[in-house]
């Protein structure tokens, strides 16, 4: 079904259609590669499309290609690339376009009618281009950016606006990769000017189906940090992606063994952070979080990878890998030159002894190969440690937690809790036990999300629970592997294969960051700080000042609030990276004018200046007396670094914000269902902004519950707290992703256009909402077009890796 070399249909990008799957679900796919510039200024680069060749062969290669996927079988495949030199390349016998923004344009409004067939059509997409960033906007650049004398960001396309427009395509799965750096831009941009030029400008569709669109959005890297290519190869990231794809993330405990986002990211972040030299910051795929879907079928693996690497770098330049299986002669496996791990592959099943030599003696490893691919990382001492069990076992609980003061190093002495599970004068069978434990900033509220899934072929069954820090998590399992995942507010997921037998106790430890000060917990579990960046020359602050009456959407920053301010701000504590401000604000009553829009406190240094919201309300002062707000500035002399983060000090509410800034809304609302938080949410007069964050991870997640648990909560957040812009914007937005008629697009407007006139929002997720809402609004009358270039503008300018509202300003 590869497109002749003169089809028509090629001057699309289109390399292979089935026509038969036109009005079916289907994967339509669109692959872009840009590796050519015409300006000169920007390198040429092989890595790009060298990926882009590589991912059409893996979809359109018969021999050599991995796709299957039988409820959306491939239905297009389209491509466009710049190669060096003039002439149009040659893929799958024939021409496709060149690269440049028009052509781009063209190929993705093509793809857009493809993905528009059909609601269940799994919409594909990756770019592998230049890239630079600016605030929190990412622009990818085409072959014809810089060309333009008149036009500085000709040939650039930001990716926010066009992941905002896709979310009113008709496709309902989407799956949108782009793998560029993200390094801050050298372009001496105004501060409000838009990134780019818009590939697709898509309206709500009238008639529209209603469903939630479930849309992954993967970087290649985190903003303001660079991706890695390689001279004629595919980069890091496209490289890891493949393996992924080819079954590296394949879940077992499904028919088939399908790929789905969420193990994708898990373990793309692992496979490149095998990559990472010494000395080197990790490149970690960012993305956002929402309900999953699969991607592709790779079924049972005829062999799982194993890839070997060492906690300690300076052992690894001369070490070999001895793998010695149960059945079968040894092996070895030695690093390729330059590269910080190993990869070795057998049959699933197989059982083996794995032993890293070198000049220091290092722990072996035992493994049986029973999931799609395994991690073992070499140590001094193993993180994995098991006792035998005295005796038979009684049945616990899975997840029961036995809290452990202190720091406590492996391995833990169970011997009080092993007498007390005795079954006196009987013979029982005994069940293993895995101890899961999770080191990390203190916190006594349920705070980390851990997944048991047997690797066991064959077997389903997956076990959750939501655990404290410092807390050990007991399970009772079958015997068996296992892989134990651990999700913690504010930082990577941790993973390990671990093997259970009978009779023995295996306990498992996952460490997470902890600040060297205990005034930085809170920080580091809502995600703002990253305690492993050593500190940086510090430029002066010059100062803090209130803005009473809070920042208005048309960011009129000169006018006085002209009504009496309720801060009092007080330096605390500093450091040689931060200084904290502890932030109180006078207790009034919820009709005092000051109250009537969020308050904001403005720092400054240099020519730099932003705007911090102070999450608080009349409620919050007076209801939740766990509830501390301080302001942590940060001195650094990076341009694009943060000056301000707000924290809110709340064992209750902290791990939730922490889940929010990495827009994980499955961890996040694990731990919302994991005790009292929702019981304490239904009094939302005691903290609406805490019943805000709520509500922002159900929408986010489209939680089925959404209709009878959450929908009358926004409507009641958005009568009854006037001051909360969030509410409103919020509405507006689940309204909009379900309406279906006019009159139901008319209801969202009118939402939508409450919460802007109420002010900022408290939330940066409710700013990215209310103008992707907008501008998915349909219509141009002066009222909308004022406000939608107000919102799109005030977007730009708030930090989206903060989960309140800080906004940059010059």
């Amino acid at each position: 079904m590869l497109l002749a070399p003169d089809d028509p249909l090629r001057e699309d990008g289109l390399v292979y259609l089935d026509q038969a799957l036109a009005q079916m679900p289907a994967t339509h796919v669109l692959i872009v590669g840009i590796g050519d510039y015409r300006s000169g200024r920007l390198s040429p680069l092989t890595s790009p499309t060298v990926s882009a060749r590589e991912f059409s062969s893996w979809f359109t290669d018969l021999a050599r290609g991995r796709f299957r996927h039988p409820a959306c079988p491939l239905g297009s495949v389209a491509v466009v690339l710049s190669e060096p030199g003039a002439n149009p390349s040659m893929v799958g016998g024939g021409p496709v376009p060149r690269g440049t923004f028009a052509e781009v344009r063209r190929a993705m409004r093509s793809w857009l009618n493809r993905i528009n067939s059909h609601k269940d059509n799994l919409a594909f997409l990756y770019v592998a281009c230049h890239g630079e960033s600016s605030r929190n906007q990412t622009g990818i650049l085409l072959e014809d950016f810089d060309s333009d004398a008149m036009d500085a960001t000709a040939g650039m396309s930001e990716v926010g606006q066009l992941v905002g427009s896709l979310e009113n395509a008709t496709a309902v799965q989407q799956l949108l990769l782009f793998d560029c750096c993200r390094t801050p831009t050298n372009l001496d941009l105004p501060f409000d000017t838009q990134f780019g030029t818009p590939l697709l400008v898509l309206k709500k569709p009238l008639g529209d189906h209603g469903e939630t669109r479930r849309q992954w959005l993967i970087f290649a890297t985190s903003q303001g940090e660079e991706a890695t290519g390689r001279k004629n190869r595919t980069t890091l990231f496209a490289d890891a992606l493949i393996q992924c794809l080819n079954g590296a993330a394949a879940d077992p405990a499904d028919d088939d063994w399908p790929v789905r986002p969420g193990l994708l990211i898990d373990r793309l972040t692992r496979l490149l952070a095998l990559h990472r030299l010494p000395g080197e910051r990790l490149q970690a795929p960012s993305g956002r979080v929402t309900s999953s879907f699969t991607i592709t079928h790779p079924g049972e693996p005829k062999e799982v990878p194993i890839y070997f690497s060492c906690e300690n770098a300076a052992l690894w330049k001369d070490a070999s890998i001895i793998l010695s299986p149960e059945h079968g002669s040894e092996l070895s496996v030695r690093p390729q030159p330059n590269d910080p791990f190993a990869v070795a592959r057998l049959p699933p099943l197989t059982k083996l002894m794995a032993k890293m030599v070198s000049t220091t003696e290092m722990q072996p490893v035992a493994l049986t190969l029973r999931g799609s691919a395994a991690f073992v990382e070499f140590r001094q001492r193993s993180a994995v440690t098991s006792v035998v069990v005295p005796g038979g076992i009684a049945d616990l609980p899975a997840g029961k937690a036995v809290r452990r003061p202190g720091a406590v190093d492996p391995p833990f002495n169970f011997d009080l809790e092993v007498k007390r599970l005795v079954l006196q004068g009987r013979s029982h069978p005994v069940l293993p036990v895995l101890v899961v434990f999770v080191r990390g900033p203190y916190s006594t509220a349920p705070s980390v999300s851990l997944e048991i899934l047997s690797t066991d072929s064959g077997s389903k069954s997956v076990k959750k629970h939501v655990s404290a820090f410092n807390t050990a998590s007991e399970f009772m399992l079958r015997s068996g592997e296992y892989v134990v995942t651990a999700r913690a507010p504010g930082a990577d997921p941790r993973s390990e294969q671990v093997v259970v037998q009978e009779g023995r106790r295996v306990t498992v430890e996952f460490k997470f960051p902890t600040p060297p000060h205990k005034w930085l917990v809170a920080a580091t579990i809502m995600g703002l700080i990253d305690i492993d960046v050593p500190a940086k020359s510090s430029t002066k602050l010059l100062g803090v000042a209130v803005n009473g009456r809070g920042q208005e959407m048309r960011l009129d920053l000169s006018k006085d609030a002209g009504v009496g301010t309720p801060f009092d701000v007080r330096e605390a504590i500093a450091d040689a990276r931060f200084r904290r401000l502890d932030i109180k604000v006078a207790r009034r009553r919820r009709e005092d004018p000051v109250f009537q829009r969020p308050l904001f406190l403005s720092v400054r240094s240099g020519d730099r200046a932003e705007l911090a919201v102070v999450p608080h309300t009349p409620e919050t002062l007076r209801g939740d007396q766990a509830w501390s707000v301080h302001l942590l500035l940060q001195h650094s002399s990076e341009q694009h670094a943060p000056l301000a983060h707000v924290v809110v000090e709340s064992d209750r509410w902290m791990s939730l914000l922490g889940f929010l800034t990495k827009r994980d809304f499955v961890s996040a609302k694990a731990v919302l269902e994991a005790s009292e938080y929702l019981e304490a949410l239904e009094r939302k007069l005691a903290n609406p902004i805490a019943a805000t964050a709520a509500a922002l991870v159900a929408v986010g997640l489209a939680d089925p519950a959404a209709d009878k648990l959450w929908d009358p909560w926004l409507h009641n957040l958005s009568n009854w707290f006037p001051c909360l812009p969030d509410g409103p914007i919020i509405l507006g937005r689940r309204l909009l992703t379900r309406a279906r008629s006019a009159k139901q697009v008319a209801e969202a407007r009118r939402w939508l256009l409450m919460g802007f006139d109420r002010g900022a929002p408290f939330f940066s997720l409710s700013a990215d909402w209310l103008a992707r809402s907008l501008e998915s609004l349909p219509g141009s009358d002066a009222e909308l077009m004022e406000r939608r270039v107000t919102a799109r503008r005030f977007a730009q300018l708030v930090d989206p890796q903060q989960p309140f509202t800080v906004i940059r300003v010059r």
